[in-house]
């Protein structure tokens, strides 16, 4: 009787790691017919399940996700995008449709909006919509900016370099940067951008999944001395620059940017987006959500069931 490791060694071969049923059988020595039997078998014994992705979200699972997200926080609109059980493609499922839900909700309007800093954030600003013309009339702005070394991000800096950024999205979707605005940012000299900040229309950020998930990254953002006092407060993670707790309250030790945009700020805009989907970010979403700072959250459809199935 064949066993489960070998059944599961053959369905990694084959799933995962792309090889051929003939180069399976060569490699044990069996035919090809023996191979398709093995992976019927792994079926057979749930060592394997084939899941169909829908490539669409239903206006009825939308509705009722977002009913609930509504009455619970208040959250006023939800983009579901489709999940997948392929990490890469689920996040390349999040970042379209976050980009198609900015071009669909602001065509052709003047539009100043702010970007956070992130893996997400990169990956939104290195999107290339089908057209540009319209965001000719976009304007960009860093709104947050670490202001400790990332020497130590482990090739990470991109994902948290204002200029890199804020170019980006200029380069790829046709927007304007305030770059005398931007200067004064990355001087890092406090200044004042009150009258800036009112002027945002938008601001889009990734979530932070919790510090003690990601130790390495978050102390070569904070230092050693930050990252180690916002452990103790039991951080669940960080929306442009801020980070808060598990009952949605903005933890204040943390060392901000002079010049970061602050909450009160944030809740002046008229549409405060969060991009985040997976396991690992459910209970920081939860946790931005009880902060009372975002009004529109772009997730994925397994994300927004599970994190109801937790609430309820």
């Amino acid at each position: 009787m064949v066993s489960d490791e070998k059944l599961f060694r053959i369905a990694i071969a084959y799933f995962k790691n792309g090889k051929t049923q003939q180069d399976i059988a060569s490699e044990l020595g069996v035919s090809h017919v023996q191979v398709g039997k093995y992976l019927k078998l792994a079926k057979e014994r749930g060592i394997v399940e084939i899941r169909i992705n829908a490539p669409f979200v239903s206006n009825d699972e939308k509705k009722k996700y977002e009913l609930y997200l509504r009455e619970s926080f208040g959250l006023e609109n939800l983009v579901l995008v489709p999940s997948a059980s392929n990490e890469k493609q689920s996040f390349r499922f999040l970042v379209e449709g976050a980009s198609d839900y900015l071009l669909s909700r602001y065509p052709n309007k003047p539009l100043n909006i702010g970007f956070g800093l992130g893996k997400t954030m990169n990956a939104i600003c290195s999107f290339k919509p089908r057209t540009v013309d319209k965001r000719n009339l976009w304007c960009v702005y860093p709104v947050t900016n670490y202001s400790v070394s990332l020497d130590k991000a482990n090739n990470r800096d991109s994902y948290f370099s204002v200029p890199d950024v804020v170019n980006d999205f200029s380069r790829n979707w046709g927007s304007k940067v305030d770059k005398p605005f931007m200067d004064r940012i990355l001087s890092e000299e406090k200044i004042d951008v009150s009258a800036k900040w009112k002027d945002m229309d938008v601001i889009v950020g990734g979530v932070g999944i919790p510090i003690s998930r990601d130790p390495e990254a978050r102390e070569a953002l904070l230092g050693r001395e930050e990252a180690a006092r916002c452990a103790l407060v039991d951080i669940q993670g960080d929306y442009l620059n801020y980070f808060y707790d598990d009952s949605g309250n903005i933890v204040k030790s943390v060392t901000l940017s002079p010049n970061a945009m602050d909450v009160e700020s944030m809740r002046r805009v008229g549409e405060r987006i969060a991009v985040a989907s997976g396991v690992q970010k459910i209970i920081s979403i939860i946790g931005l959500l009880k902060c009372n700072i975002i009004n529109t959250l772009v997730t994925d459809l397994d994300t927004a069931r599970n994190m109801v199935e937790i609430l309820r």
